[in-house]
């Protein structure tokens, strides 16, 4: 996540079963919030319910920046 904002063309994020789970919470969060990554690919990951509430809390209370999200 540190290096990503640097990054001047990145547009698009996949961390395909990459085995992120709840312990992931911060990373993902610092991840969805740098607002020119347009879509986020984290499919097959062990995202529990306290993780995909807060992802719903940040898409649902900021400025939404993404073309597509996939959370399967």
């Amino acid at each position: 996540v540190i290096g990503i904002d640097k990054l001047p063309c990145i547009r698009s994020v996949s961390l395909k079963n990459n085995g992120i789970s709840e312990t992931h919470d911060k990373e993902v969060i610092a991840l969805m919030s740098i607002p020119k990554i347009k879509s986020l690919d984290l499919s097959n990951n062990k995202i529990g319910p306290k993780l995909a509430g807060q992802i719903g809390k940040v898409l649902r209370d900021s400025s939404f920046h993404f073309s597509w999200i996939d959370l399967t």
